[in-house]
């Protein structure tokens, strides 16, 4: 995983090498390796994250974006920690800093945990109570497994039949084993369509996450003529292991969200579903990523989506303006990735799609029918897939 800051004026490469150091010192999740056949992790009491930097006088278009996916994309020595590494790109008007580690220490939300301690060490506040006591990823880690071994069979149960209804009347099956190369396009909605998924979120007592995925669901399942939308969602957030403190390491429960769509149901309908189905998930979604992985279910359907949800926060780091800096995704797990931005001034929805996906053709007027759709969320489907 890769997480992009840019900072507005310049970075002490000292003083943030010495951050990186306590901040290390602090999480075990920054120092762990694993053995050889990846069966077992090793927590060494030092190790310091590598920190490369590089000085831009003149930059040309591109360039900076260049440097930061060519770092995204080399491989990292599983066995020798810390897997974490930075890279630091001045440029005389902003300063660009990159964290990267595999996503098996790491997710998400960590990255947050990890630039807030940064940014505290390096202005030297962290007496201030800024920085909270960190958890042992360790012990969260032994937690979890418990935790999923007790869970596992009762999900399996739960599960299984449901997801071989699916797979098995879901028309065209594609290799799920490899990661997907996929053609990224960015789309811009105006302040309408975000006005439109805040009162779709509002009528339907949902979350703006759910009711992206429901408008994303609905208007995918359109295009691509599909009876149902069959949505991979991701819940991440700090565990509730570790309440007060602050924890960097890797939990995610990737939830599949599986909605019929009749002709007489509406996209108020399909996100009040959704919603149901995500909180009714929270408690047998543990284990369930060891089920999709099987051999079974490596032909996934070609109708299947990956979704992502972000708001973006305008924020400080170091003392100074700093925004997150989104890299094209050079691969993917899934036949297609859709992500839904909330901005300011609107939405910005990121398509990451591959040629494999039964979305392709139609990738570029997703955004068009999320917007149509977004309009009047209460008009039956059948209607919608007349027109």
């Amino acid at each position: 995983m890769s997480d992009v800051r840019r900072v507005e004026g310049a970075i002490d490469a000292e003083r943030l090498a010495r951050a990186i150091d306590r901040v290390a010192a602090r999480h075990e999740a920054m120092r762990i390796g694993f053995e050889e056949d990846g069966t077992a992790q090793n927590c060494v009491e030092r190790a310091t994250p590598m920190l490369s930097t590089t000085t831009l006088c003149d930059a040309a278009p591109g360039e900076v974006e260049a440097l930061l996916s060519r770092f995204a994309q080399r491989p990292v020595d599983m066995v020798s920690p810390s897997l974490f590494r930075f890279q630091l790109i001045q440029t005389g008007e902003a300063a660009y800093l990159q964290a990267t580690a595999p996503h098996a220490v790491v997710d998400g939300w960590s990255f947050e945990v990890l630039w807030a301690e940064l940014s505290s060490f390096y202005l030297g506040s962290e007496e201030d109570g800024a920085v909270r006591e960190p958890a042992s990823f360790l012990e969260f880690a032994r937690s979890k497994r418990k935790e999923e071994d007790a869970r596992f069979e009762a999900n399996e149960a739960l599960w299984r039949p449901r997801l071989d209804r699916v797979w098995q009347s879901s028309g065209r099956m594609i290799d799920g084993a490899q990661p997907f190369a996929p053609v990224t396009r960015v789309d811009h909605l105006p302040q309408g369509p975000l006005a439109g998924l805040r009162e779709l979120s509002r009528s339907s007592r949902s979350t703006m996450n759910t009711a992206a995925l429901s408008a994303v669901a609905v208007a995918s399942s359109l295009l691509m003529a599909a009876p149902r939308a069959i949505v991979m969602a991701s819940r991440t957030g700090q565990p509730a292991f570790c309440p007060g403190k602050s924890l960097i390491g890797f939990c995610v429960d990737l939830l599949p969200v599986i909605v019929e769509l009749p002709d007489d149901s509406t996209l108020m309908d399909v996100t009040r579903d959704v919603q149901q189905q995500l909180v009714a998930g929270a408690d047998t979604v543990s284990g369930l990523y060891q089920v999709l992985p099987e051999r079974r279910y490596r032909q996934r359907p070609a109708i299947f989506l990956a979704f992502e949800y972000s708001e973006e926060i305008p924020g400080t780091l170091f003392g100074a303006p700093a925004t997150p800096l989104s890299l094209p995704h050079e691969r993917i797990p899934h036949p297609a990735l859709i992500t839904v931005e909330k901005h300011s001034d609107g939405i910005e929805i990121i398509s990451a799609v591959s040629q494999e996906s039964a979305l392709a053709p139609y990738a570029a007027d997703l955004a068009v029918r999320v917007e149509q759709i977004l309009a009047d969320p209460t008009v039956p489907l059948g209607e919608l897939r007349r027109r």
